[in-house]
């Protein structure tokens, strides 16, 4: 399991805290979103999204688990 360093908390907050998702059409004319977190930019399906979202819903789970330990 990933351990967050002290010295990146507030920065990771922050970039939590001003990431955008916004309506965005991919190169193939499908709809989609873009988000952006920190540095990080993507225009996704909604596929793709829902997949990512999903294994981040998984992933706190499991952290939630380990965490319970």
């Amino acid at each position: 399991m990933f351990l967050e360093k002290n010295h990146h908390h507030w920065k990771n907050r922050r970039d939590a805290h001003y990431a955008t998702v916004r309506p965005a059409t991919l190169a193939n004319g499908e709809p989609g979103a873009s988000i952006r977190i920190g540095q990080v930019f993507a225009v996704l399906s909604a596929e793709e999204f829902e997949a990512i979202a999903n294994r981040a819903t998984e992933a706190i789970a499991e952290a939630e688990t380990e965490t319970a330990k």
